[in-house]
């Protein structure tokens, strides 16, 4: 069984081939509730660096940040609401001010309606030092695996920062060789484009008299398909009893895997489309006497192989 790794993968591909499954059962987290644990409800921070943390709940697959100012009752900036898959905390710089935040668990189908929510305060003193800061970056996420090779870096702004210094070097920062770009910015953005390979991006907040901590992560850009599955059993021609296992194996690199099961040769009328984290599934189907099949497997960048070779078996 390959390890899913979910943050690596687009959702919006990764929810089509969930979606191709169609059996998937979702648990119901209408009547649960996220616990969060910090900051504390009621915390009053002199850092305007907050790293929000909760409990992991069973069943969820992402979780809802949302961050306001200064209360859910009585809103007047939304300054966090964000979509966080497969994590339980959240970096980010706020302002000087009086908030509140919650945290949603969502499924594929369903979503926490009962919520806690936690006052905060951040009162910060009129020093423009930057000294100790923590500059904290948005996307990409780390180690993210992206088949785009158009990029674009995202940050958060510190409150006394002039300018930020952005630095990318591949394949890392051991060498000043390395650095491939070094560049003073007033935007808290900036995109690039770039080759096939593993680099090293990072960002420090800066003005005239002081500079924050550098804050880095890794990023690869991998456009190189996988290569297609092997299909193991049934072999070629062969007849089987129902059910029967369909096994294959496929590329190291490969996180989710789609089988096909068709009546005919052309593979044009199917009777099953799986998504799978496995590499195998007990075929029942009883439309047909014969079946033809193939699997093709998609990467953590997104990159989709070749169909497998198809093949077909009879049912006696």
């Amino acid at each position: 069984m390959k390890k899913l790794i979910y943050q690596l993968i687009p959702l919006f591909l990764l929810f089509s081939l969930l979606a191709a499954c169609g059996d998937i059962i979702e648990d119901d987290l209408s009547k649960d509730t996220v616990i969060m644990l910090a900051p504390s409800n009621g915390a009053k921070a002199s850092n305007t660096a907050i790293k929000f943390w909760w409990e992991e709940l069973e069943g969820a697959t992402s979780y809802r940040l949302q961050v306001v100012s200064p209360t859910f009752d009585s809103i007047t900036n939304l300054l966090i609401d964000e979509e966080i898959v497969d994590e339980t905390q959240f970096e980010t710089t706020l302002p000087s001010g009086h908030y509140q935040w919650t945290v949603i668990g969502k499924n594929f189908g369903y979503e926490t309606e009962k919520k806690m929510i936690f006052d905060l305060a951040i009162e910060t003193d009129s020093s423009i030092s930057l000294d100790g800061d923590i500059l904290v970056l948005l996307a990409p996420t780390q180690d993210n695996s992206t088949s785009n090779p158009i990029v674009e870096f995202k940050w958060q702004s510190l409150e006394n920062a002039d300018d930020y210094n952005f630095q990318l070097a591949s394949p890392d920062f051991s060498n000043n060789a390395f650095i491939i770009s070094n560049e003073l910015l007033t935007a808290t953005t900036v995109t690039k484009t770039l080759n096939e390979g593993e680099y090293r991006w990072r960002v420090r907040g800066q003005n005239s008299s002081s500079v924050s901590q550098f804050t880095e992560r890794r990023i690869t850009i991998d456009q190189t398909p996988p290569e297609p599955p092997l299909l193991t059993l049934p072999t070629d021609g062969v007849t089987v009893t129902l059910p029967v296992l369909l096994n294959w194996t496929s590329d190291t690199n490969s996180t989710i895997d789609t089988l096909y099961v068709y009546i005919d040769s052309l593979a044009t009328m199917s009777v099953l489309k799986l998504a799978t984290i496995n590499t195998e599934y007990s075929f029942t189907n009883l439309s047909s006497n014969k079946f033809f099949w193939r699997v093709r497997t998609v990467d953590n960048a997104g990159n989709i192989s070749a169909f497998s070779v198809l093949r077909k078996f009879y049912v006696q």
